[in-house]
């Protein structure tokens, strides 16, 4: 006799609806374990030319500000005061996002990377020179991507093993492949040795991090930005000097930063280095000449910091204490020291001094996340930039507000770690359920 039928009422089951199951659960507890890892990447800040973007909720996107070349992705070229959704990312949720001068990429869970805005230089990396109001994906890449950095109107991306690779505009050799000719698609960066870590893309220059800490830097070396000692332009990647102990160069390198026309890195042991243009303080080591060929410490700074940020013309850390310290010019209240006066050495953002988990930099404004999920920018909203729903510049950070209806409130970390846990358990949940089906045996009658 034929078993009874597991559906006892009656009904027809759909067999879609039976294998969606273990693919609903495998993507709830991929989402659960990847959030519970890296919670504070889901608040990601970027900002380019007068726009700013954050990874909000649980793998959204929003984007406010300038909207000329379609840079917000929300299918318009409306300017936005406040926050508004990413149209057109897809399912896979959303992991960091970045913005160049009118552009802005995002990166999935997956590792898979789509961009949106200008596209005159083939920045958006999909083969063409044709702008897009929503994303688009990357094409060409070598694999999947770890990190990436937009620069102007270019991007550098690491891919998973170690492998590099850029695109968009080349007319100063920022995309390293020895060569003044822009890439439409992704190209392996030329004669870098080792394996990559990480990458930052200026205005028209592009440096690297390998895995034996070692620092690189190519393209426009108008400014000393390269830190090689010189003022030569590079079409591929050169080493960055000046990182040694007793004459022998010694690789000691963590995270680079690239900003308009300098540079800074970050240290294992939480200290800063910059060189590059000087001309506003930017490098923060208080000595102000013009450019700074070599890297120099920074000083004065209030801890160990836990990562470092370059705008157009000033700098950011973020402190291992969750305070934020910015210095460099502050002709637009980019510091967010209540002042106009530049800085030549790192000082405080008034009102952040703990509790921040994030900070990102445009070109002449800044934003920061707390613990709390509270988000506040500071510095030029010509735009619309900081969020709020005012053109005013603002000299000390100021809350980052949702219109009505909020499109997604942002989670504190707490709430991050618990959601995390009950998808990444929902989704186990699924799977074991779906696999006791498959291998139990029905009773007979």
């Amino acid at each position: 006799m034929q078993a009874p039928s597991a559906n006892p009422s009656g009904t027809k089951q759909s067999p879609s609806s039976v294998r969606l199951r273990p693919t609903v659960g495998l993507a709830l507890a991929l989402l659960g374990v990847s959030t519970l890892l890296a919670p504070a990447a889901l608040a990601e800040f970027a900002g380019g030319n007068g726009h700013t973007c954050w990874v909000s909720g649980i793998g959204a996107a929003e984007c406010w500000g300038n909207n000329d070349s379609g840079q917000l992705g929300d299918g318009t070229l409306n300017s936005r005061a406040y926050p508004a959704p990413v149209t057109g990312l897809g399912p896979d949720p959303i992991l960091a996002i970045g913005t160049g001068e009118a552009f802005t990429c995002a990166l999935t869970i997956f590792g898979e990377m789509l961009c949106w805005g200008d596209n005159s230089q083939g920045q958006l990396g999909d083969g063409s020179r044709v702008s897009s109001l929503v994303p688009n994906p990357v094409a060409g890449l070598a694999g999947t991507v770890e990190t990436f950095s937009p620069g102007r109107q270019h991007v550098c991306v690491v891919i998973t093993g170690g492998t590099a690779q850029c695109w968009g505009d080349n007319s100063t050799g920022q995309v390293g492949n020895n060569s003044f000719f822009d890439r439409l698609l992704p190209t392996n960066i030329a004669g870098l040795s080792g394996l990559v870590s990480d990458v930052a893309s200026g205005y028209d220059h592009s440096c690297a991090v390998t895995t034996s800490a070692d620092a690189y830097c190519w393209g426009n070396n108008d400014f000393a930005q390269l830190g090689d000692g010189t003022f030569i332009q590079r079409l591929q990647p050169t080493p960055v000097t000046g990182l040694s102990f007793v004459g022998t160069r010694i690789g000691f390198v963590d995270r680079v930063a690239a900003g308009e026309f300098h540079t800074c890195i970050r240290t294992p042991t939480g200290q800063a280095l910059c060189w590059g243009d000087n001309f506003s303080g930017q490098v923060g080591n208080a000595d102000l000449i013009n450019a700074q060929t070599t890297p120099a410490a920074v000083i004065g700074l209030a801890g160990t910091i836990e990562t470092i940020e370059a705008g157009q013309e000033f700098t950011c850390a973020l402190l291992t204490s969750g305070g934020v310290d910015c210095w460099g010019n502050n002709m637009d209240g980019q510091l967010g020291s209540g002042s106009l006066v530049n800085r030549f050495i790192p000082a405080p953002v008034t009102g952040l001094t703990s509790g921040v988990i994030d900070i990102g930099l445009g070109d002449l404004h800044a934003c920061a996340e707390t613990a709390m999920g509270v988000r506040y920018c500071w510095g030029d909203s010509f735009y619309g930039q900081l969020g709020n729903g005012s053109t005013t510049t603002a000299l000390f950070p100021i809350e980052v507000l949702e219109t009505t209806p909020p499109h997604a409130v942002p989670l504190s970390l707490p709430a991050q770690v618990v959601l995390s846990l009950c998808l990444a358990l929902a989704g186990i949940f699924l799977l074991t359920r779906h696999r006791s089906r498959i291998f139990s045996t029905p009773s007979s009658l």
